[in-house]
């Protein structure tokens, strides 16, 4: 066996024998497990001279079994010698040992053996693992701690290390342990703030921090031996303690060695006449009794004993009476003899006390109210039943005016007798409301076919009016007796509950003193009955509190009535301005907006007038401005009457839905062009609708035109369009449907009104598919006048069902269909002349022009675009008509009427 000291060298010496075996493939060395080998021709023995004693074997006698790697069958020269070697395995491994035998006639080297296993890695500079490293994964040396705290490898060069710690230093607050004692932040000490109550201490350093040091909060300073308000000092500002009385009386301070000072009074003694209260009871020289002379402010109370002997009793010197709740002239009443205080004049006039409980009396004069006749002067100014408006009864030649109020009393008005009408004398002789209505007139002429000649009936162009109609609430003399709406005035106090203007509708038909302009009244305190006399919506507005100061001099104050009494432009009585503010003080809003006026209002303050709309104005590119006017209804956009055409500075904008093609004019900023509907064009500024276009796409579709809205079929006419285009009926289902008529290429067919257009044969129609009903053409319309003779202009078109009439509907079409169309000229039918006009009695729908008779009116009903339209006496109003058959929907139309019917309106 070879120790580890040879072992060691054994293996060096054998890394150099492999390093010479290498270098003896080109020397002649034919065996590695020589030492050396000489080069020798001959082949004779010859001594090594660094191994004296030993005979090396020429290489070229080892023969041809020597193993170049582990010298095994090389010849050796002493048999039982023996050497390290090597297998060729890796590390520690492949070193065992061999030894040298006689095999033949020559000693050669036996075979490599005594090779160890793979065993753990030491530190010995061996790769004792046999991994091909060295001294590997013998980790680390580690010593000391904190800052001190050091790492090393633990073999270097097949010698084992020492690891060797750093040097302490000082701690510091870091979050490190820079005295490497194995704390942090060890030793640091503490810091204090604030004093008494408030001292805090925290520790110099948490978490490798500075501590932050903050002092409690102060509190009020109690007797408790602590600095509660932390100023440094104790217990201090408390105070002191007194008790007892005269003589006994002791004050000690209140806390002491932060306890509260018991206060113990000094000991009382027999009082004696020396000006000191000696038993401690409250009263200086007590016991000796008092002398008390005179009344009220003048009376003396005197101490029989004053310290120095007898007292005399003085009474006080009497002052004049005033009202301070003393006596003060001594006469034993006090504030008598004060005079009582008045104020106001009539209603208003007030007396009060001139002194109560020692407070001078005030005067406050009462609030006038509204002069009545009650013999008294209710507005205080100083005259009784003064300004009240004379009483009117009778109309005509019965006329009469009487004093509206006597001595206190109302006057009751009787009117006179009427006699029969004088012809030419400009008198209503008879009392009807007609000034000389038999004269001059034609008996035999019923214009509106209700039964009554002109001379009888009161308004012959309107077959619901005449002698013996039942009145109805609409605004007119129905039954001709001279009187509106009379029957709608059950208190008879002149008003009733049919008018549509606030300044006529009575708000209580059952109280004759509530209507507009009565005298609003405030009871018998003057703080209001709860009542609104005079319809203006607001209740008791004269009556207290208010001010009588006019503030802003427009001639009326709060207690006048004046609602805004900082704006002299708001008063009861001026009229109602399209401003969006109550300047009538009439809380009830009044359609006051005209064309272009201002309109959307917050609550609706002011609103356009009947039949016109509130837009916004646009700009060139039609975007909402934010700015909105009252608006008409127009047919297209070119300048015309109102409610056929727009303005200059409106162009047909809007599509008002629900209806049978009506549209709204828009306020424009941009600029407005002069081409009319269909015109050639090349921009948006060029025409009067301000929008150009293509009608088409495709090939052959690059011409544009002006787009807009149209009502019939008339090349150049205003509200058609230009030659070369057709008004045409478009419509669609989508996004909630519509239907409408707009100018279009006239590129459809040829098919003309009356024409057929569905079977063998038939021609498309000039106007679309839509103008296509019940198997013929139908031109669309807006008038009669806009259809051919024996054809008149009817709702009974195609339509398009875009909805239900739903919340904020009227009543009587709420969950009706609503549907929009476009009037179309369809061939006069059925019995009758058809030459009645709107407003005359009918009682078939051919008795009409427009062959549309009023159900329940039984009058006749024609379409409408402008007042100019319909016959004297009547406007074109907007209202709700049901298409036939009585099963259709319900349309928003414009039709010829006497006044706007609330209801639904249908033909027979």
């Amino acid at each position: 066996m070879i120790h580890g000291g040879r072992m060691a060298a054994a293996r060096l010496a054998l890394a150099a024998a492999l390093a010479l075996g290498a270098a003896g493939a080109t020397g002649g060395c034919r065996g590695c497990g020589c030492a050396s080998v000489e080069s020798s021709d001959s082949g004779a023995a010859a001594t090594d001279a660094g191994d004296a004693g030993n005979t090396l074997v020429d290489a070229g006698d080892a023969g041809a079994g020597c193993d170049a790697i582990t010298g095994e069958g090389c010849t050796c020269a002493v048999v039982g010698d023996v050497r390290a070697c090597t297998t060729g395995a890796v590390g520690a491994c492949g070193m065992g040992t061999q030894t040298c035998a006689l095999e033949g006639k020559l000693p050669t080297w036996g075979p490599c053996g005594g090779t160890p296993a793979a065993m753990s890695e030491t530190c010995n500079g061996l790769d004792d693992d046999c991994d091909g490293m060295t001294d590997e994964d013998l980790g680390d040396l580690t010593c000391g701690t904190g800052a001190c705290a050091a790492a090393t490898p633990a073999c270097a060069a097949g010698v084992m290390q020492t690891c060797v710690p750093g040097t302490p230093g000082t701690e510091v607050c870091n979050g490190v342990d820079d005295d490497c004692n194995g704390m942090t932040d060890d030793g640091l000490g503490d810091v204090s703030c604030g004093v008494g109550a408030c001292a805090a201490t925290v520790p110099a350093c948490s978490g490798g921090l500075p501590g932050m040091c903050i002092p409690g909060l102060p509190s009020a300073e109690t007797c408790n031996g602590a600095d509660d308000d932390c100023n440094g000092m104790t217990d201090e500002g408390l105070g002191s303690t007194s008790c007892g009385m005269g003589e006994c009386a002791v004050t000690v301070p209140a806390c002491t060695g932060g306890a509260p000072t018991a206060c113990v009074p000094g000991m009382p003694s027999m009082e004696v006449c020396d000006g000191l209260d000696n038993d401690c009871n409250g009263t200086i020289d007590d016991g000796f009794g008092t002398t008390v002379c005179g009344v009220g402010e003048c009376q003396t109370i005197v101490i029989d004993c004053s310290g120095s002997g007898t007292m005399t009793c003085v009474p006080g010197t009497p002052t004049t009476e005033v009202c301070d709740g003393l006596d003060n002239d001594c006469d034993g009443t006090a504030d008598d003899g004060i005079a009582d205080v008045s104020c106001g004049t009539g209603a208003c006039a007030r007396t009060v006390a001139g002194c109560t409980g020692g407070t001078p009396g005030v005067c406050t004069p009462g609030l006038p109210s509204g002069e009545a006749c009650d013999g008294a002067d209710t507005d205080c100014d100083g005259m009784t039943d003064e300004g009240l408006a004379p009483l009117v009864c009778g109309v005509g030649a019965c006329e009469t005016t009487v004093v509206a109020c006597m001595a206190g009393v109302p006057s009751t008005c009787t009117a006179g007798t009427p006699s029969p009408e004088t012809c030419g004398n400009a008198v209503d002789d008879d009392c009807d409301g007609m000034t000389d209505e038999f004269c001059g007139c034609d008996p035999t002429a019923d214009g509106d076919f209700d039964g009554f000649n002109e001379c009888t009936d009161c308004d012959d162009t309107n077959g619901g009016v005449y002698p013996g109609q039942t009145e109805a609430c609409n605004g007119l003399d129905d039954d001709c007796d001279g009187l509106v709406d009379e029957t709608f005035d059950a208190d008879g106090d002149g008003f009733g509950t049919c008018s549509p203007d606030p300044m006529l509708f009575d708000c209580d038909d059952g109280m004759a003193t509530v209507h507009p302009g009565a005298t609003e009244t405030c009871g018998p305190a003057g703080l209001g009955d709860g009542i609104d006399q005079d319809c203006d919506g607001y209740v008791d507005e004269t009556c207290a509190p208010c001010t009588t100061t006019d503030a802003d001099m427009d001639g009326v104050s709060e207690c006048g009535g004046d609602c805004d009494d900082a704006d002299p432009l708001v008063a009861p009585g001026l009229p109602e301005v399209c401003d969006g503010v109550d300047t009538d003080c009439n809380v009830y809003t009044t359609e006051n907006c005209g064309v272009s006026d201002p309109c959307n209002f917050p609550g609706d303050a002011d609103v356009c007038e009947e039949d016109l709309l509130c837009g916004c104005v646009v700009t060139g590119g039609g975007t909402c401005t934010g700015t909105y006017v009252c608006t008409s209804f127009c047919e297209g956009s070119f300048t015309g009457a109102l409610g056929a055409g727009c303005t200059a500075t409106e162009t047909c904008l809007y599509r008002v839905t629900l209806t049978d093609n009506q549209h709204g004019c828009a306020e424009s900023t941009g600029t407005i062009g002069t081409l009319g509907a269909g015109a050639v064009c090349t921009s948006d500024a060029m025409c009067r609708s301000g929008n150009c276009d293509n009608y088409c796409v495709g090939p052959g579709c690059m011409t544009q035109h002006c787009v807009d809205y149209c009502d019939h079929d008339d090349p150049g006419a205003p509200g058609s369009c230009a030659a070369g285009t057709v008004c045409e009926i478009v419509s669609s289902t989508f996004m909630g449907g519509f239907m409408y008529g707009t100018c279009r290429l006239d590129d459809n067919g040829s098919g003309t009104t009356g024409a057929a257009c569905t079977g063998a044969g038939s021609t498309p129609c000039r106007w679309g598919t839509q103008s296509c009903v019940a198997g013929v053409c139908a031109e669309p319309c807006g008038i009669n006048d806009h259809c051919p003779s024996g054809y008149h202009c009817s709702l009974r078109g195609n339509s398009v069902t875009v909805g239900t009439w739903g919340a904020g509907s009227p009543a009587y079409i709420t969950g009706l269909s609503a549907i929009e169309t476009v009037p179309v000229c369809l061939v006069d039918s059925g019995p009758g002349l058809h030459d009645r006009q709107s407003g005359a009695a009918c009682s078939q729908n051919g008795d009409c022009v427009g062959q549309f008779c009023e159900a329940t009116l039984g009058v006749c009903i024609d379409t409408c675009t402008t007042d100019a339209d319909c016959p004297t006496g009547l406007t074109c109003e907007l209202e709700y008509v049901r298409t036939p058959p009585s099963t259709g929907g319900v349309t928003l139309t414009r039709v010829c009427m006497n006044a706007s019917v609330d209801g639904l309106l249908e033909s027979m």
